[in-house]
């Protein structure tokens, strides 16, 4: 019964996450859907900004290109419907590869699971595909940041499972017991280290975290080693220097994998400018203090809440079995990361569920409430997707509503034509909203500029500085010859263009948005 509750999961997950999501959900859909359709046009990836009119022409790094090119040939082909299943497709991918990450690197005290503990072992998997569906419907979208979701998952699926087949014994020239070469079968998994980094450096600039997770094992394995046959260290400390169980020459292994994976990725369209561009994406403090994801992680905030239950997760881990020393270190640099940015929370999940995966079921043996407990929770998740599943599909729970609400839908219908050509002032949020519309269409702000700076002062801070009524937002008006503004109705520029009847003329206006345009237009 048990078998047949995860296969039902696996299967119910996809389907929910495509009924779910919706690209209209994430405000940067659009600019990437013609982002990839720019590239089939042109047949070159962008090197200068082609959407917005306040920074047209400057340097623009799409560190996304790929994924904008697949987007666009899926939208080609088979419209929305088939990239929200592309999207549901790379959820349930990201879901295997962490309940593959299930199982015990060597240096751990504990047994696996034996065969009378299959039951108790699949009820692990089926809470933290629970977990894991719920936290990508949340946190992922229809965003190219499930690129590097999966590229970590797999990053971190690799660099777990390589002494997967390899029988234990100083000798590394054993055979397990398939009889397959014990070096090559563990070894091989390494070799796959820098095809991952150099397709993933293509996909999303977040192939950096998957450097630094490499570097991460390869630096605490390392000291492990060192510190275990240091006998002037006390014992009572070389103790607690129990890592993965990467052997001498796993490890320089691992540090070839990564000089290679690092100078592959120097061998993409961009070059080293992708380093500058993930430099100043990092080291931006305006984007770090007004948008949200990049903003510090607090209890008061929905990510918050996630932390405490990945650090609860990992602390009864610890509690009853214990971390090895690799994981610990690890666990902080990740900890420390989502503290410092909500963007990077997500990269808890792969690590805190590969920990509760490898959790001593035999606990759960011993106390049959556990064991109901799980299945209840299984049984109850199913039953709300379900359902969900069945509200979607007879019209009762529509995204419409939620497009609708986020973005001008009617006033498009009604002036769309009409923003063409201008030099528009539009909401930040409604940006790839407004090029998914048309790409002729010229923003002043869209997703992709939180970080561009045009000498000493930002774009997004000349918007901030407008949209507010900042002392000089007139001054700002006129720089960039702004004729024409869409904004939301109740907005402080809206009300301050009211007030100047004499330069700007109301041409539409609901509860939504506002539309204003300049008298000499």
């Amino acid at each position: 019964m048990t078998v047949w509750l995860f296969r039902l999961f696996i299967v119910v997950f996809p389907l929910a996450f495509l009924s779910l999501n919706s690209p209209f959900f994430d405000p940067d859909f659009g600019w990437h859907l013609r982002a990839g359709e720019w590239i089939t046009q042109h047949r070159v990836i962008p090197g200068a900004d082609i959407f917005s009119h306040s920074y047209a022409g400057k340097p623009w790094v799409d560190h996304e290109w790929l994924q904008d090119l697949l987007i666009s040939q899926l939208h080609s082909y088979a419209g929305l419907a088939g990239v929200q299943f592309w999207y549901a497709f790379l959820g349930a991918t990201v879901v295997w590869l962490l309940t593959g990450l299930f199982v015990k690197p060597a240096g751990d005290s504990y047994p696996m699971p034996e065969q009378n503990d299959l039951v108790n072992a699949l009820l692990l998997k089926c809470l933290a595909v629970i977990v894991c569906s719920g936290l990508l419907l949340q946190l992922s979208m229809l965003r190219p940041q499930i690129f590097t979701l999966i590229g970590f998952s797999l990053v971190l699926f690799l660099l777990v499972r390589v002494r997967a087949n390899r029988i234990e014994g100083d000798n590394e020239g054993e055979y397990d017991e398939r009889g397959r070469g014990g070096r090559f079968w563990c070894w091989h998994r390494l070799y796959w280290l820098p095809i991952v980094v150099y397709v993933w450096s293509w996909l999303h600039a977040g192939f950096v975290i998957g450097l630094a997770l490499i570097s991460g094992v390869a630096i605490a394995e390392t000291a492990n080693r060192r510190i275990v046959n240091n006998t002037s260290i006390p014992f009572y400390l070389r103790k607690y220097a129990i890592g993965w169980g990467y052997r001498e020459g796993e490890l320089r292994l691992l540090w070839r994998v990564l000089l290679v994976s690092a100078v592959l990725t120097l061998l993409q369209p961009y070059g080293i400018s992708l380093y500058g561009e993930v430099l100043r994406t990092l080291t931006d403090g305006y984007g770090k203090s007004h948008i949200i994801e990049w903003q510090p992680l607090t209890i008061a905030k929905g990510a918050g809440q996630f932390a405490l239950v990945v650090s609860l997760v990992l602390g009864v881990r610890w509690f009853f079995q214990g971390l090895t020393s690799t994981s610990v270190a690890l666990f902080s640099v990740l900890l420390f990361m989502a503290l410092s940015s909500m963007r990077h929370t997500i990269f808890l999940l792969p690590f805190a569920f590969m920990e509760l995966g490898r959790f001593p079921v035999g606990i759960f043996r011993e106390n049959e409430n556990w064991t109901r407990l799980v299945k209840a929770l299984i049984i109850a998740s199913q039953m709300i997707l379900l359902i969900i599943l069945l509200l979607r599909a007879t019209g009762v729970l529509s995204m419409e509503s939620t497009v609708a609400r986020l973005y001008p839908q009617q006033a498009l219908s009604m002036i769309g034509e009409e923003l063409k050509g201008k030099n528009l002032l539009n909401e930040y949020n409604w940006g790839g909203y407004l090029l998914y519309y048309s790409p002729q269409i010229k923003t002043f702000v869209d997703g992709r500029m939180p970080h561009w700076r045009d000498g000493e002062r930002g774009v997004m801070e000349d918007y901030s500085a407008i949209i507010d009524l900042e002392t000089d937002w007139q001054k700002l008006l006129q720089k960039y010859g702004i004729n024409a503004v869409f904004v939301e109705t109740d907005s402080a520029i809206a009300q301050g263009l009211r007030l100047l009847p004499e330069q700007w003329t109301i041409r539409y206006e609901d509860k939504k948005a506002i539309y204003f345009l300049a008298q000499q237009n």
